[in-house]
């Protein structure tokens, strides 16, 4: 029995599809629930048709280039500092777990004792 295709998410059906190459079935249905090209962003050529290079297109390709560069490193820089935060946060937590069984550790030595001499008497 086929799973319901309509029901997967997009991951869902992402990994049915790669567990299940053949099932065609899947595959169009993932195919077609795609971004159009629509959204897509179209440059215009950098040659013409007999080859010859347009210099005014090649620097606008270039300072495409140039942007998703900048704008990748950007991403970088972000996801960095969200992994350092979520760093620190963590060693946050560590510390004050520490800091509870350090304050809590004489406290159940103590219990600990008190229940020794109870049993003992």
């Amino acid at each position: 029995m086929k799973p319901n295709f309509a029901r997967m998410s997009r991951s869902e059906l992402k990994a049915y599809v790669r567990r299940n190459r053949d099932d065609w079935e899947a595959l169009d249905i993932l195919v077609s629930r795609r971004t159009p090209d629509s959204e897509a962003t179209w440059y215009a050529p950098m040659v013409t048709a007999e080859g010859v290079p347009i210099e005014e297109n090649i620097r606008l390709g270039e300072q495409v280039i140039q942007e998703r560069i900048a704008l990748e490193r950007e991403k970088q820089l972000i996801m960095t500092d969200i992994e350092r935060e979520t760093e620190y946060n963590r060693l946050i937590e560590y510390m004050i777990i520490a800091a509870e069984k350090y304050i809590k550790l004489p406290l159940i030595e103590e219990k600990n004792k008190i229940n020794q001499e109870s049993q003992n008497q």
